[in-house]
């Protein structure tokens, strides 16, 4: 691939995806992190942390597009990737879970059988608190919130 051949323009094209998420330019956004997710798919394999971070972008950008359907296992297989790839204990996996645990938290609202998704929800909440507590503290800054 001829973009991977100019050092740092996957870089450059993520970065421009973040700001245009970071600027609500969700469409663009989309686009970027797909075509990036993609490439590196291709070129440097599933489970290659790019091909994961653009993937992971991909599915939050999709959330707020409010392509639910699209999102949801794009944020559930992020959350199992990371967790694979770099382990349970990982900051990143950790964001991965606690933003699949907001999603599903935030979809009960919409879906008939609200139970069954507040149990899972708060289940992912739970264990997505206790890992954070674990392995970054419980005065640090991200597990407080």
């Amino acid at each position: 691939m001829p973009w991977l051949k100019k050092e740092n323009k996957g870089e450059t094209e993520y970065e421009l995806g973040k700001k245009s998420y970071n600027q609500q330019k969700y469409a663009e956004s989309k686009r970027l992190f797909q075509e990036l997710a993609q490439q590196y798919e291709k070129v440097l394999g599933a489970d290659h942390a790019n091909t994961l971070r653009d993937k992971y972008w991909l599915a939050r950008t999709l959330y707020d597009l409010r392509k639910y359907d699209e999102a949801e296992p794009l944020l559930r297989e992020s959350a199992q990737w990371h967790q694979k790839v770099l382990g349970a204990d990982h900051v990143t996996t950790l964001q991965c879970r606690i933003c699949h645990a907001c999603f599903t938290a935030s979809r009960t609202y919409t879906l008939h059988n609200q139970q069954k998704k507040y149990a899972e929800a708060e289940s992912l909440f739970r264990e997505s608190a206790q890992q954070r507590e674990k392995v970054l503290g419980a005065d640090y800054v991200d597990t407080l919130e």
